[in-house]
């Protein structure tokens, strides 16, 4: 009982004095010139996450805060923000660090104060409050600023624009960092943010298709940062000259130089850019047909998701690739899984952008999302009980089809018309055949408040009349014949021209006379077997392949 009582009050009184030692040590370096604390804090810049920085950052601090040198401590602050790891520990520097510059009254060190943490909440993808503090910032620039941090100002601001896909807006500013930090690109500094604008102008250019220019300026920031020797950008322009090959079908380079690529984005721990480089691996390998090792890499970037909770919605097309192949190989759980997944990615992109710009366009919508999700947990559910079910049928059919083979042996095997058809005058009847002809020919089906009665009127009978001939002629009822007549119309302006692959499905219902795209997919998805964003895909991939 004494050994085990005597354990904790053992380890506590352990850490007590590694604390004390500690504090210690922390008031003897205070001691120290700011510039030997400085120079040992900037000595863990390779290794960020060893502790020990701790005791030299807590030592600077405290040695500000004795001497009351809010201009150090603010220095101090922004030292902690940059070697603290969680989000929390970040923003509470920043406030901090904030407190303290208006405190000092000097209007550069309040506007890098709001900078730093607009750039928290950057690097954990807050973009909304980034902005929000990004402008602060600006707004306190004035004509005694700096113009070194006039343009950081700029930079970060252009780096939210090109995040939320205005990139109008965010190439204007990157141009004016470009000639600025380039004029001044001596320093080392100036050059790293030179550098930096000409990487993000490079993808803009890409997303903008001019791939020509894309290329010449990839080909200069590449240049400049072999000759510095930056090895942190002759990667990352060396994985632009990979998606550049993509861009041009050069899958095969494509493939080749983001592979090699990988290693040193893991090692930065770039999740974003990991993402993008995983994704257009994936994009090449599914262009040359090789879908299986496409798959491998949209799987990484799932995986990715799972660890980092965020992803550019650039890759969203590779949840697209992982929904059809779930559904391919009747995977239903993992089609589902996806699904839940893609919504999850258009909640956070949304929830990142949707008071800041316009909704981005996807394939899929979220209703759709929500309905596909639907019928797929119908399938999960269903489909073991259905097979049974189906087994039980067979059984019982095949002993029924004696019964009914020796019944149909006394019967007369002519087809004959539906017998009440015959109460019909045949003039009558082949009338109505003839306006129905006319009817089908000039897609009059198309009309949205079309009912029996309207049309029986048109062809001058009465509904009871145009029902029966329906049935009989047609072998549906009125409302299913339409229904046939709209979607075999839909689908053939689709197989016509690829101009109706653009519209959306509720244009698409609109044009061949539904009601609303509800009721429009559910009638394709019962004639066809596949949902109106199915088939038009599937019909995109076949002609490309075709050609």
């Amino acid at each position: 009982m004494l050994m085990k009582t005597s354990i904790p009050l053992l380890i506590g009184f352990l850490w007590l004095i590694l604390n004390i030692e500690n504090v210690y040590a922390i008031d003897l370096l205070s001691t120290q010139t700011n510039d030997f604390l400085v120079q040992r804090i900037d000595s863990f810049q390779t290794d960020k996450n060893n502790p020990e920085v701790w005791k030299y950052i807590n030592a600077y601090i405290l040695k500000a805060k004795i001497s009351n040198d809010d201009e150090t401590l603010f220095y101090g602050y922004k030292e902690a923000i940059y070697y603290s790891q969680d989000y929390a520990t970040k923003l509470k520097y920043a406030d901090s660090a904030i407190v303290v510059a208006q405190q000092t009254r000097n209007n550069d060190l309040i506007v890098q104060s709001f900078l730093s943490k607009g750039l928290v909440h950057y690097q954990f993808k807050k973009f909304q409050p980034a902005l929000k503090n990004y402008l602060w910032a600006e707004k306190k620039l004035n004509k005694k600023s700096s113009n070194y941090l006039t343009h950081k100002v700029l930079f970060n601001v252009a780096l939210i624009k090109f995040q939320l896909k205005q990139f109008s807006e965010a190439e204007l500013l990157f141009q004016k960092c470009i000639i600025y930090f380039e004029n001044n690109s001596s320093d080392v500094n100036h050059h790293a943010y030179y550098l930096n604008s000409l990487y993000y102008s490079v993808q803009i250019l890409q997303a903008q298709h001019k791939y020509t220019d894309a290329n010449q300026l990839n080909h200069i920031g590449l240049k400049l940062s072999q000759d510095s020797q930056n090895d942190y950008f002759i990667h990352y322009f060396t994985y632009l000259k990979g998606v550049q090959f993509y861009l041009e079908k050069e899958y095969q380079q494509s493939i080749v130089i983001l592979t090699n690529e990988l290693d040193y984005l893991k090692d930065q721990q770039d999740s974003n850019t990991l993402s993008l480089a995983y994704f257009y691996i994936g994009k090449s390998y599914e262009a040359i047909n090789e879908v299986q090792k496409a798959i491998i890499y949209f799987e990484k970037i799932d995986q990715l998701f799972n660890e980092y909770d965020f992803l550019d919605s650039d890759v969203r097309a590779a949840y697209d690739a992982l929904i059809h192949n779930s559904e391919n190989n009747r995977n239903y759980p993992n089609q589902l899984y996806y699904i839940n997944q893609l919504l999850k990615l258009d909640h956070l992109t949304q929830q990142n952008t949707v008071k800041l710009s316009p909704v981005l366009q996807k394939e899929y919508d979220e209703k759709e999302l929500l309905e596909l999700k639907k019928n797929v947990e119908f399938k999960i559910t269903i489909y073991p009980i259905l097979i049974g079910f189906v087994i039980i049928l067979c059984s019982i059919g095949v002993l029924y089809g004696y019964k009914r083979f020796f019944k149909k042996l006394t019967t007369d095997k002519r087809k004959i018309k539906d017998p009440s058809i015959v109460e019909i005058p045949a003039e009558v009847v082949n009338h109505v055949l003839n306006q129905l002809n006319d009817f089908e020919m000039n897609h009059l089906f198309v009309q949205k408040t079309l009912t029996l009665a309207q049309l029986a009127k048109s062809f001058k009978t009465n509904s009871a009349y145009l029902s029966k001939i329906v049935n009989s002629e047609k072998g549906t009822n009125f409302s299913n014949y339409i229904n046939q007549l709209r979607i075999n119309y839909v689908l053939h302006l689709l197989m016509d021209s690829d101009q109706y692959h653009q519209h959306s499905i509720g244009d698409l219902a609109e044009l061949v006379g539904f009601s609303s795209s509800r009721q429009f997919s559910n009638v394709f998805f019962q004639l066809t077997s596949f949902r109106p964003y199915e088939y038009i895909k599937q019909l995109k991939f076949n002609l490309n392949k075709d050609d």
